[in-house]
């Protein structure tokens, strides 16, 4: 983002018989800017955060269920046996939508993260042309020929925010775990 920013300001004193006035006015105006790559990069950042975020709800809600499943079939176990089956069954289905909601999420995050690493591993060879830079190496990598076109969209995304300082705030993302 770029931030232009200015001020002005005046005093008046305005003496007569019976007042003594003093008067400040001051003006401050600001405005930000922000271009469609850095959005970009930004929208990057956030994606891998939230999603990160959403796999550890998901999670936790998951050891609950299966908490709650455990603790309600001893219950039943205990008092009416009869219902065991059906109540294991009613529990089994809700977990093994918890799992589904799990696994595409994480699937989502990992499709991110690996082109995050793969950019990371290949940034030296990448062809950095369309980027208005010069590439580091001879033979440079297109970035289509490695990547998917989805893929491609979110590696040039993250190639953008490498080349604009910002790249270290994903790396250190780190992975997010699964529970199952």
């Amino acid at each position: 983002m770029h931030l232009f920013f200015a001020c002005s300001g005046s005093v008046y004193k305005r003496d007569t018989f019976f007042t003594n006035q003093f008067i400040g006015s001051f003006q401050i105006v600001f405005e930000t800017y922000m271009s469609v790559d850095e959005a970009r990069a930004i929208a990057l950042q956030q994606i891998l955060k939230a999603t990160a975020q959403e796999l550890e709800i998901l999670n936790s809600d998951l050891i609950y269920f299966r908490q709650l499943q455990s603790e309600n079939l001893r219950k039943v176990a205990k008092e009416s046996p009869e219902d065991f089956l059906t109540t294991k069954q009613a529990y089994d289905v809700m977990i093994e939508s918890q799992k589904a909601s799990i696994a595409e999420v994480f699937s989502q995050y990992e499709q991110y993260q690996g082109v995050v690493s793969a950019v990371d591993e290949y940034f030296p060879r990448l062809d950095l042309s369309e980027f208005g830079r010069r590439s580091i190496s001879a033979d440079a990598i297109r970035i289509d020929h490695l990547f998917t076109e989805r893929e491609a969209d979110i590696a040039r995304r993250y190639v953008s925010e490498r080349l604009s300082g910002q790249g270290d705030y994903v790396r250190g993302q780190g992975r997010a775990a699964v529970a199952y």
